[in-house]
């Protein structure tokens, strides 16, 4: 029975992605779904002191087990996130649950960030003047801009999917030749100047 393995930087399972990519699936017979977090063996402790350490790259923004919100160094997390992806058994399919940038990655395990950077070619076609992107951590701003295709401007803000929506900043998308990608763990849309 072939399995997907869904792989996280933070914490399995994770009941606000999950079910979500289950209705992304759809009913498909035989197909067993897994979920493992690079963090999932850690205590809270030894996870706030890497994340307190601010140095190991773009902060990466995910969640522990009991819903918390967990910024971590992306040096931190890589080790453990490809160990979980060496896992993955030959004829199973792996996918990260994150859109941050790794390297040295099996061909068997889909990569968010390449779903992103394609996200935001599409969104950004011929004749569209902006890009909006909604990143979850400041840090991640010029990171974010860096990936919109040339040629388009990049309009780029901070948010975390783990805040509530009333906290999310309003991106003026009054422009119709604006485009906005949200980020792919909230569901719905997200708050925009236009009205």
């Amino acid at each position: 029975m072939p399995t997907l393995h869904l792989l996280t930087i933070g914490q399995a399972p994770r009941g606000d992605l999950t079910p979500e990519i289950a209705d992304w699936i759809g009913d498909r017979p035989g197909l067993e779904v897994r979920e493992a977090g690079a963090l999932d063996d850690l205590p809270r402790a030894e996870i706030e002191r890497a994340g307190s350490a601010g140095d190991g790259g773009l902060p990466l923004v995910s969640r522990l087990r009991d819903g918390s919100e967990v910024v971590v160094p992306a040096a931190f997390v890589e080790p453990r996130l490809l160990r979980l992806a060496e896992a993955v058994p030959a004829g199973d399919i792996g996918a990260f649950l994150c859109t941050g940038r790794f390297e040295n990655v099996p061909a068997r395990i889909v990569r968010a960030d390449a779903a992103f950077d394609e996200a935001l070619a599409d969104a950004a076609p011929p004749g569209a003047a902006v890009v909006a992107v909604l990143v979850p951590h400041e840090r991640q701003l010029e990171d974010a801009r860096r990936r919109v295709p040339a040629g388009r401007r990049a309009l780029a803000a901070s948010w975390s999917p783990y805040q509530p929506v009333e906290k999310a900043p309003r991106l003026p998308l009054r422009d119709p030749r604006t485009r906005g990608l949200r980020q792919v763990s909230r569901r719905g849309a997200l708050p925009t100047g236009r009205r």
